[in-house]
């Protein structure tokens, strides 16, 4: 199965805040058998390993976090750290030995916590990530949907399992064009025989469905959430082949690709008001910045990464 190759939205598992990482590092150093000096390296390493985390150096935050594992090897609040940020070092859907090997890493490290923490929230959101970072999809769907049994309106994870969701409607939609000798014109396909449509109608009903539902969830949960909107306006295009055979057949098939657009336009203006927002601030005042928002969060004093932004996912032709 062809995979997108794109940078992933940025997901909340990964978002942790300064002040309360912190005090949460000085609670489980303090709560460890180490000696007075131990703690306070152990405390010291935890502190740096947050403060480079929210500064987006990862590899630094990585090597804090792994300092204070390996001075304490039952400290799961480490563990937890050090699985998290290696799981930001993941390049997304990367698929060489090197990155694989990082994601493996991520994932091993969050497994091992939630072990012991099977209710860890950001665990499961990061785990989520991981797995979907290095496309394995199902794995990844599936944490999503442990993640929103402890969190039922988690933007993120209802985005992860949307995007699969979608994914797995595209490829059916290709494989079945793909073995009639057609191609996807990407308007509802409405010269195509009629029992090709039928054979997509069966497989991504239902699997439509179910993305525009999740993919909803986390438009609605998380303001200006541009690549959910991006998912949606691709999720209204994919309808579109599935209004064959109805009364009002070019009516319905019209709406789905005026959905399309509009959830294109949407998306739209999000970016371009982040990018005009990004112009308008100067650097230096950005240390100060106390509205940068960064997944659910906001960022206490570190510096304020801006987003990345995120190219447009395109559908392949077969």
């Amino acid at each position: 199965m062809n995979r997108i190759r794109f940078h992933r939205a940025s997901l909340g598992a990964a978002c942790l805040l300064l002040t309360s990482l912190v005090a949460s590092a000085q609670t489980a150093a303090n709560n460890t058998s180490q000696t007075p000096s131990a703690t306070v390296q152990i405390q010291r390493e935890m502190n740096l390993g947050v403060a480079a985390y929210n500064k987006a150096d990862y590899d630094m935050a990585v090597e804090h976090f792994q300092a204070a594992l390996r001075l304490d090897p039952r400290m799961t609040t480490a563990r937890a750290y050090l699985g998290i940020a290696v799981g930001r070092t993941i390049t997304p859907a990367l698929e060489t030995p090197d990155n694989l090997r990082v994601g493996k890493r991520a994932i091993r490290l969050l497994q091992q916590v939630l072990a012991i923490e099977p209710d860890n929230l950001i665990c499961r959101e990061a785990l989520a990530r991981a797995y979907f970072d290095i496309n394995e999809l199902e794995e990844a769907r599936e944490w999503s949907l442990n993640t929103l049994d402890l969190d039922a309106l988690n933007p993120d994870a209802a985005y992860i399992i949307g995007v699969v969701d979608w994914m797995k409607a595209r490829d059916n939609a290709l494989d079945v064009l793909r073995s009639a000798g057609t191609y996807d014109d990407g308007k509802g396909n409405e010269d195509v025989r009629v029992d090709i449509l039928e054979e997509i109608r069966v497989r991504n009903a239902d699997v439509l469905d179910e993305a525009e539902r999740y993919l909803k969830i986390a438009v609605e949960n998380r303001e200006n959430f541009e690549d959910a909107m991006r998912y949606l306006a691709l999720v209204d295009r994919r309808k579109a082949d599935l209004e064959y055979g109805s009364r009002n057949e070019s009516e319905l098939r019209d709406n789905d690709l005026a959905g399309y657009k509009q959830w294109v336009g949407k998306a739209m203006e999000v970016r371009n008001a982040n990018s005009r927002k990004l112009a308008n601030a100067k650097r230096p005042a950005i240390q100060n910045l106390r509205e940068c928002v960064v997944f659910r969060n906001l960022m206490a004093p570190a510096q304020c990464v801006p987003p990345r932004v995120q190219p447009w996912p395109e559908e392949k032709q077969p």
